[in-house]
């Protein structure tokens, strides 16, 4: 199996020349693909030390830097490293060990997840129930940066997958829904030795989105029954308050609720249908006939 690393950068001149030199020297037979995301340091000089260079002339995001890196390599595995030196290639060594022909992923989990400040914390809490309920997994971290991925799999959904924030969590959802056949790892993580995290308040929301556009696409009564059942118990329950509570005669929220419960119901059959059309169009399966 060849390997491609994909590394990802952007104002990281301090750090990515050396995670460049020490992935080559630990794994000499694998292929190093570095993406400068319209840095204004000498991050393009830097990874000039990679085997296949990528140079947007602006910021992009981190998931366009990634795609274009994944787009540029030629291995049969794509590792997504930061360039941040985070991961230690002690933690990097443990995806590629687990790298084989007969999965299609390998997505890590970090053992201890550093927030900075409540507000992040808060919105990772958020995030991470609600992947986990659409998903029908335990999750405690859906967005660690380290993860291998068979390039012929996930290529055929690049130009649905985040260009900025949120693409790691948008490739653990992807590999869920669709049953990729995934191996997970946990990993230690080090602190940044340089800058720091560039995630606001904005990001959350963009990431929420996210998280609801490809429960949606991919499978949608995930999303649609759930909130179908539900608006059914609190239109039920609402009608029960108003018929035992007195100086309440008209129960107008029970036939509320039931209307947007029996709605909710059709689009998400609806939808269900749209997704099997949508996922055969990206496996590239045709119908018989």
């Amino acid at each position: 199996m060849e390997i491609s690393f994909v590394i990802p950068a952007y104002n990281e001149e301090k750090t990515v020349g050396g995670v460049i030199e020490a992935l080559k020297k630990r794994f000499p037979d694998s292929e190093t693909v570095a993406i400068d995301d319209g840095s204004t340091d000498s991050t393009f000089k830097e990874i000039q030390k990679a085997d296949v260079v990528v140079s947007h002339n602006k910021n992009k995001g981190i998931g366009e830097a990634i795609s274009s890196g994944i787009k540029n390599s030629s291995g049969d595995f794509c590792v997504i490293v930061d360039a941040d030196g985070q991961h230690p290639l002690s933690e990097v060594e443990k995806v590629v060990d687990r790298i084989k022909p007969s999965i299609d992923a390998v997505l890590t989990q970090r053992k201890s997840l550093l927030s900075s400040g409540i507000f992040k914390a808060v919105g990772k809490f958020i995030l991470t129930l609600l992947v986990n309920f659409f998903t029908k997994q335990k999750f405690k971290d859906i967005n660690s940066g380290l993860c291998a991925i068979k390039r012929e799999r996930i290529v055929r959904y690049i130009q649905i997958l985040p260009s900025r924030y949120s693409f790691s969590t948008a490739t653990l959802i992807l590999v869920n829904l669709l049953k990729f056949n995934v191996e997970y790892v946990e990993i230690d993580v080090e602190k940044r030795k340089t800058g720091k995290s560039k995630v606001r308040i904005k990001d959350f929301l963009t990431a929420l989105f996210i998280v609801l556009s490809m429960v949606i696409i991919f499978e949608p009564l995930n999303f649609f029954i759930p909130l179908s059942l539900y608006s059914f118990y609190i239109g039920v329950l609402s009608g029960l308050f108003s018929l035992l509570v007195k100086n309440i005669q008209n129960p107008l929220g029970f036939s509320h609720f039931f209307t947007f419960s029996v709605s909710m119901f059709i689009v998400g059959l609806i939808s269900h249908q749209i997704s099997i059309v949508i996922k055969k169009l990206f496996s590239g399966e045709k119908d018989e006939g």
